[in-house]
């Protein structure tokens, strides 16, 4: 049997013995895919602390991106081409547990794979390591924290624009655009997922708290400044007043948590 074609790579990812190259699988499309861009980040942030420590026995780490959000049949063959042409050393990633068990016969005798997404329990393969919880412990915090999401007013189609100097027409008002992002959030399922948490806390006896949302991710958890300007881009804060900067995603979490009053607030 032909050995399997890995999938393409960036040119500077070529098999280095003085790199650890790691495959970095998490969803890049389909409902999983809103999770994408925080799983790469915090891999991207882990990798870098790691590196500043020395590497991995002296050795470099490097991730290689590949898509776990395409059809898990597909993944595995892209992943079991990087592991038998010796491109990787090493998988992990957050990923949909049919991506995990598609992956793990034919990767996890060759190289470790760490699986870090909540899993349903009853892995046994030999060399998956699972680093999250299974639902029996994912609810382990006292009180939880979330903002109060109004998902109706959020997949609201817009208004349309007519246009006042042609009668009968209309302006163009994002309409394909918001249905695009309306439908990323159905397929999510944010209303059901905060409505399961809100039932399984209950059950648990855990505290819930929803916050206001307003504003999260654009108030600054150094000084207190609230602009959109703060926000750079997609994932980088960096406060137009003070200077601070760090991870959008994590200065909305910290925010929220601040209102929820599970942590106080730097602000001077």
């Amino acid at each position: 049997m032909q050995r399997p074609v890995p999938p393409s790579t960036p040119e500077w990812f070529t098999v280095d013995d003085s790199t650890l190259n790691v495959a970095l699988v998490y969803p890049m499309q389909g409902p999983a895919g809103v999770f994408g861009p925080t799983c790469e980040t915090c891999a991207r942030l882990a990798a870098e602390e790691v590196n500043k420590a020395g590497g991995v026995l002296g050795k470099e780490l490097r991730l290689l991106e590949v898509d776990g959000g395409a059809e898990p049949r597909q993944v595995a063959e892209d992943v079991e081409a990087l592991v038998a042409t010796g491109v990787v050393q090493g998988v992990t990633g957050w990923h949909i547990s049919s991506v995990r068990q598609a992956m793990a016969p034919r990767i996890a005798h060759r190289v470790p794979y760490v699986y870090t997404a909540l899993y349903e329990g009853g892995e046994r393969t030999d060399g998956v390591y699972l680093t999250s919880e299974t639902p029996a412990s994912q609810l382990l915090p006292a009180i939880i924290a979330h903002e109060r999401l109004s998902i109706a007013n959020m997949v609201r189609a817009p208004k349309p624009k007519p246009d006042t100097e042609n009668p009968g027409a209309f302006l163009p008002n994002g309409a394909a655009a918001k249905a695009g992002l309306n439908k990323s959030i159905h397929d999510a399922g944010w209303g059901v997922f905060l409505g399961i948490l809100a039932h399984k806390a209950e059950s648990a006896g855990r505290k819930l708290i929803p916050v206001d949302p307003r504003n999260t991710s654009r108030t600054c958890p150094a000084c207190g400044h609230v602009s959109g300007e703060n926000r750079t881009t997609q994932e980088k804060f960096e406060c137009t007043q003070c200077g601070h900067t760090a991870n959008a995603d994590q200065v909305g979490a910290l925010n929220v948590a601040v209102r929820a009053g599970l942590v106080l607030p730097d602000v001077a």
